[in-house]
């Protein structure tokens, strides 16, 4: 049992990925974080970020 769930646990490293980073890029990210910040009233957020 001790086997099979260290097996379960391990975490794979070596798989093979294919990353584009320009497309993982979220650019619009500013102005929406803006908007929930200023939609819930967290004044120090809007005040020290924005």
């Amino acid at each position: 049992m001790l086997a099979l769930s260290r097996k379960l646990a391990r975490i794979h490293t070596d798989v093979p990925l294919e990353l584009d980073y320009d497309r993982m890029l979220y650019r619009d990210a500013a102005s929406i974080a803006g908007d929930i910040i200023h939609a819930y009233g967290l004044r120090t957020l809007e005040r020290d970020f924005f």
